[in-house]
């Protein structure tokens, strides 16, 4: 019986030692995978790429700003206030490829565009809600994306209803032409001799 019960005692020290070792949740399972991934690539960027490159904050800060352009590269969805926060990140990237800093940049930049693309999915739905009013004047959108993500809720969902009343008059403008184009065809068939 004293046998049994130290074979007990021992199976459960194990158990309990394994438990607090590894991680609690299936999401720390997967970033643990994740970073042992991107530590494997980073290896690999470095000294086995055709051209490697040095894995430094110059190569973080880029990898950021190309991140965050591909994420939202008209400015429509991200506030000012979560770029600044995401800022912190712009020089850690490397040290993250390298292992010496767990994976903290994705996760959390995820995080922020799944909460900010719900709000803009909400504000589109109440925007279109509305009949747009065609007869009031209003300035037209920069053609060039502007350098600056909106301060606030309100300046985006602003930018969102000027841009979804332009895209709303462009359609119709251009399904107008289609027609002008049909009409004019069917109108002037040849006849053959």
């Amino acid at each position: 019986m004293n046998r049994l019960m130290m074979i007990v005692l021992l199976v459960g020290a194990v158990f309990k030692s394994v438990a607090q070792n590894s991680p609690n949740t299936p999401v720390q399972e997967e970033l643990i995978k994740q970073s042992k991934l991107l530590v494997q690539v980073g290896n690999m960027l470095e000294s086995k790429h055709y051209s490697p490159r040095s894995i430094d904050d110059n190569f973080s800060k880029a990898i950021w700003e190309r991140y965050i352009n591909k994420l939202d590269l008209k400015k429509e969805i991200f506030l000012q206030g979560d770029i600044d926060l995401l800022r912190k990140y712009q020089l850690s990237i490397d040290d993250e490829i390298c292992g010496s800093t767990s994976i903290s940049f994705l996760p959390y930049a995820l995080q922020q565009y799944n909460k900010r693309l719900d709000e803009c999915l909400l504000q589109y739905q109440q925007i279109l809600s509305v009949p747009f009013n065609f007869s009031k004047k209003e300035k037209g959108l920069p053609v060039v994306v502007s350098a600056l993500f909106p301060v606030n809720e309100n300046e985006r969902r602003e930018h969102g209803r000027r841009r979804l009343k332009y895209m709303t008059l462009q359609t119709f403008y251009l399904d107008q032409a289609v027609k002008v184009v049909i009409d004019l065809t069917t109108s002037h068939t040849v006849n053959p001799l």
